[in-house]
């Protein structure tokens, strides 16, 4: 089989054919989208609901529980989520990976709208349903600051004269804005309310009035028409204080005589600050984000050169900068990669030149590296791929795969030449006999890569576009090295009797002497297989053995140049002595010397958020180190408690978790017992060896006045329970009664008891209500109430009672070994019917792991099936797969001795080792195989020995061409890099040390398989004979 030949006889149509490919392959590149990962349809969905003064046990029972039971019942979903905190709903949905998200989307918003009735009417927000897709992320976040004007008079500025400009970019998605809104506050007097004979209800029905839109109808005659424009709104904020409330005697009661109207904010409690060394400033936030399948990049660019246009437009004294840009890292990145992929393209030449010494003859088998790229960009472009991390990644990988086959088809070329044959008659010969092995080779490393686009969950789809592109990588290397390899080798390759050069003679001294210590070795392994075999079968013994010697990380902190902290109050204190509790951790973040600036959110409660900008790499220390020194000094402040974690960039889109660190949950049926549990396990795995901390998601609790509605006094004194709730809603809860139209501007208008009414418990003394008879009936005859400690966020998990424990270990520690300690906790203090597990992304990863010896295990199924059907043979598969032991303990040992654990990464570079070493016996084999079908007489051990020898320059040159292909990625250029050098030191380590032993054990297995062979052949020939 020559499936070369038609290339070699018709040079002019393979030049063709690979101009076309490299032509095709330069417009795919210029055409892919650039995107940080690959655009991935994550299977979460949250739901997000806001009721103004509601307890988080009031949103847990009437929104909360309601939500969970009708989503229990949509198709696909696997796991609902809630946590409800004070006014605030949060609802997580994970569905299968094969659910389409626009569908689950409409099934979860036909499930709410089934339950609208059973929810309260008055929510301030939602349900609002969004999905949870890092790609679909802010790219940018810019900062509007002013030293002058104040909060709202910036958020007025921003949303006429910045939102608009960015939103008509093209490629520019949904745009918010995060400041603080103007807002008109109505606070009530009830003093005064009560010696007019007025309640709260009265002055929300007179304001509500003042949004009242009615169509007014129309005029016309024989030639005209007029459209009725009524208008009783109120379009002056001055003008509410003459507004009519009421009439007592004819006279009437004005707004300004029971209340004062101020200019304010919508959420009195809601900070942003942008702080650097120099300044701290009110600050208004724009969240950007591109469109589905528009380039990052592109998008980011444009708004840049947006920015210093707006910046002309804007008071002198406001400023706009840009605090986050995605694009940078990704540009960072593709950079690196790029470079990372350039390197390794000429290490990989100089490993073909070191080993061949002759400058035409290397470049033969190089122009299959880009020809290989270029071909696998054009099948990403068919396939709506992008050019991201893992994409790039997969093609930095290939360089060491892709110019396999053609060493090979070169080298066996070169070796007919050095025989004394043309150029052209080489390149037949060679080919001819070389096809079958580099088809084998190219199939078998190919069909690898099968069980990974079969891994599931997140990571499967994540990773789906990385093994198509090292797939279609392989394929087509295959292509180009069966022809336009052994054609060009037709017409450039050296032949014998051209005269060497230096380097060639020095190259093929030092083959010789490489040569010359392989023969004694292999001849010494053949004649002794009882030691060799015993070396074999203890290596399967040690790689089984060596997994526990290396800890367990799923994804290493990355640097991205951007942190996270997150910071709680430990008391329950008032929006304003947590601000004032907040400066100490913002005053040691901004003094550190190696962050840039940030930004400081308070949204209201007891959390507080910053997003950190460090300065870049080269300026500052690394981010492991960042991060571990900023923890030890925020948690000596008092009473706060804060929480430092990097942004990473492998984002999965799983629960959110704004402490940081790791989170591990319990649930279960009773609350007394879920509690205690949490309480005992919070205190224990404080006490494990390597935790830096851990907080429950418990706390110290929340202060919360108990009221109690007296039904029977109530009913007697003609006031209805639901006329109570609502007038402590109006009265405490700041909600919205009316809209206030200036212009194009709508602006609300909220209701609340004055300031001085409404501090402590004492203030509901002042509240009172309307009975049937007209009688203003006071709450302390209606209702009676006490200080109690509730919980300041209540989690349900499948509607079961949750509670999240959030920690983070030291950097010199290993999550793996926390586990452990974490698992035999659970045995010794957990309650009955309470169980306990590791959440989030760690959650993901456990399972991986337990996925991948069925990953591995169906791998080498798979090769094996190809290879068997390829030879023909049970046999020579399992010879062929020899290799894998060596070739696992070598990563394992590389891993244990350099302190790298086993990552996310690091076992994608396992499964793929196992389609790697494979083609040293795949080379060995077919060549003994075709030695013996020419050479009817020669032995099984002199075919083995010879075909060892003959393909032991090949063998060399395709493990040092991956090794070195690999040497850029284990040194961790770029953001991101260090995560992903296990990958590269697996792929090193396993190749290296399993080179050494498999050219001495394949040879051992394939006699030995021989002789098994030989004699059941034997056996079934005399039992065939005895019967004849």
């Amino acid at each position: 089989m020559n499936l070369s030949e038609p290339f070699i006889r018709r040079p002019v149509m393979t030049i063709l054919l690979s101009l076309g490919l490299v032509f095709s392959g330069f417009l795919a590149y210029k055409k892919l989208p650039v995107s940080d990962l690959p655009n991935v349809d994550h299977p979460t969905l949250s739901i997000h609901v806001m009721k103004n003064g509601a307890s988080p046990q009031v949103m847990a029972h009437n929104i909360a529980t309601p939500i969970e039971k009708e989503l229990l019942q949509v198709p696909g979903v696997e796991s609902v989520r809630s946590m409800n905190n004070s006014g605030y709903t949060y609802i997580s949905l994970r569905f299968s990976t094969d659910k389409n998200m626009d569908l689950a989307a409409q099934d979860v918003q036909n499930a709410i709208n089934r339950i609208s009735h059973r929810l309260p009417n008055d929510l301030s927000v939602g349900p609002l349903i969004r999905k949870e897709n890092p790609a679909e992320e802010p790219i940018l976040y810019i900062t509007v600051t002013s030293p002058l004007l104040s909060s709202p008079e910036l958020y007025e500025l921003v949303n006429e004269q910045v939102l608009q400009r960015i939103s008509s970019l093209e490629g520019v998605g949904n745009t918010e804005i995060h400041g603080s809104p103007y807002a008109l506050r109505v606070q009530v007097n009830p003093q005064a309310l009560e010696a007019y004979n007025l309640t709260l209800y009265e002055i929300h029905q007179a304001l509500a009035s003042t949004s009242n839109t009615a169509p007014g109808g129309r005029l016309e005659d024989f030639s005209n028409q007029w459209t009725l424009d009524s208008k009783s709104g109120i379009n002056d904020p001055q003008d509410y204080d003459d507004l009519v409330i009421a009439q007592r005697n004819g006279i009437p009661i004005y707004l300004r005589d029971v209340a004062t109207v101020q200019e304010s904010v919508e959420n009195a409690g809601f900070t942003v600050r942008h702080i650097t060394k120099e300044s701290n400033r009110p600050a208004v936030i724009v969240a950007v984000q591109r469109q589905p399948g528009s380039n990052t990049v592109t998008v980011a660019n444009g708004i840049h050169k947006l920015l210093p246009k707006i910046q002309k437009e804007l008071p002198s004294s406001v400023e706009i900068q840009v605090l986050y840009d995605k694009s940078t890292t990704i540009i960072e990145s593709i950079e690196d990669v790029n470079f990372t992929l350039f390197l390794a393209i000429i290490l990989v030449i100089v490993v073909i030149f070191f080993y061949l010494g002759r400058i035409r003859d290397t470049l033969i088998p190089a122009i299959a590296i880009p020809l290989s790229i270029l071909g696998t960009l054009v099948v990403m472009h068919y396939l709506g791929y992008s050019l991201d991390n893992l994409s790039l990644l997969a093609l930095t990988l290939s360089v060491g795969f892709v110019v396999d086959d053609a060493i090979v088809v070169m080298e066996n070329i070169v070796r007919h030449g050095e025989m004394g044959k043309r150029p052209y008659q080489a390149a037949l010969d060679g080919a001819k006999e070389i096809s079958f092995t580099v088809l084998s080779m190219t199939l078998s490393l190919a069909a690898v890569f099968i069980p990974l686009l079969m891994m599931g969950g997140i990571l499967g789809k994540l990773f789906e576009e990385f093994s198509v592109t090292l797939c279609v990588a392989v394929l087509v290397s295959g292509v180009v090295s069966l022809s336009l390899t052994p054609m060009l080798c037709s017409r450039l390759a050296q032949g014998k009797k051209e005269e060497e050069g230096s380097i060639q003679r020095y190259c093929n001294y030092f083959n010789s002497w490489m040569l010359s210590w392989y023969r004694p070795c292999l001849l010494w392994a053949i004649k002794h297989p009882k030691s060799t075999l015993s070396l074999g079968l203890m290596s399967i013994f040690l790689t089984i053995s060596a997994f526990k010697w290396v800890p367990i990380d799923f994804l290493p902190t990355e640097d991205l140049d951007y942190i996270q902290i997150n910071a709680r109050s430990a008391k329950n204190f008032s929006s304003r002595l947590i601000q004032e509790e907040m400066e100490p951790v913002n005053e040691i973040i901004r003094q550190d010397p190696n962050i840039d600036q940030f930004c400081y959110f308070h949204m209201g409660g007891s959390w507080t958020s910053r997003f950190v900008r460090l300065k870049p790499r080269h300026e500052r220390e690394d981010i492991t180190t960042v991060v571990r020194r900023l923890n030890q000094k925020l948690e000596k402040i008092p009473n706060v408690n804060a929480f430092v974690s990097p942004i990473p960039m492998l984002e999965l889109g799983l629960s959110k978790n704004m402490r940081g660190g790791y989170q591990y949950s319990l649930k279960g049926n009773k609350s007394e017992d879920l509690y205690r549990s949490a309480r005992k396990m919070t205190e224990e795995m404080r006490n494990i060896p390597g935790v830096a901390w851990v907080q429950s998601q418990l706390g110290d609790g929340e202060r919360q006045l108990s009221i109690r509605i007296k039904k029977a006094e109530a009913t007697s004194l003609g006031v209805s329970p639901d006329h109570i709730q609502e007038s402590l809603r109006m009265a405490y809860s700041q909600s919205q009664v009316a809209k206030l139209e200036i212009g194009e501007n709508e602006y609300k208008v909220l209701l609340e008891m004055a300031p001085e009414y409404r501090q402590d418990a004492a203030s509901l003394e002042s509240l009172t209500v309307r009975s049937k008879s007209g009688k203003l009936i006071p709450l302390t005859s209606l209702a009676e109430w006490g200080e109690e400690l509730g919980p300041s966020t209540i989690t349900h998990v499948g509607q079961y009672p949750s509670v999240t424990l959030y920690f983070d270990i030291n950097p010199d520690t290993h999550f793996d070994d926390i586990l452990h300690e974490i698992q035999r906790l659970e045995y010794r203090f957990l309650a009955s019917g309470v169980q306990g597990g590791i959440e989030g992304t760690e959650e993901v990863f456990q399972q991986y792991i337990e996925d991948f010896w069925s990953l591995s295990l169906l791998a080498v199924l798979v090769i094996y099936l190809v290879l068997g059907i390829l030879y023909e043979s049970f046999i020579h598969p399992i010879t062929i797969l020899s290799a894998l032991p060596f070739a696992g303990l070598g990563a394992i040992l590389t891993l244990w001795i350099l302190g790298e654990p086993l990552s996310l990464y690091a076992f994608v570079g396992f499964i793929l080792l196992i389609g790697i070493v494979k083609k040293n016996g795949i080379m060995m084999i077919d060549h003994a195989l075709e030695l013996q079908s020419n050479q009817l007489r020669i032995s099984s051990e002199d075919a083995i020995i010879e075909a060892c020898l003959v393909r032991f320059r090949p063998i060399m040159m395709t493990t040092f061409a991956a090794i070195v292909g690999a040497v850029p990625i284990v040194m961790g250029i770029g953001a991101g890099g260090a995560s992903r050098s296990g990958l590269g030191w697996v792929i090193i380590g396993g190749l290296a040390f399993s080179q050494i032993l498999t050219l001495l054990l394949t040879p051992v297995l394939f006699l030995l398989f021989e002789k098994v062979q030989k004699r059941v052949f034997v056996k079934h020939l005399s039992e065939e004979c005895l019967s004849t």
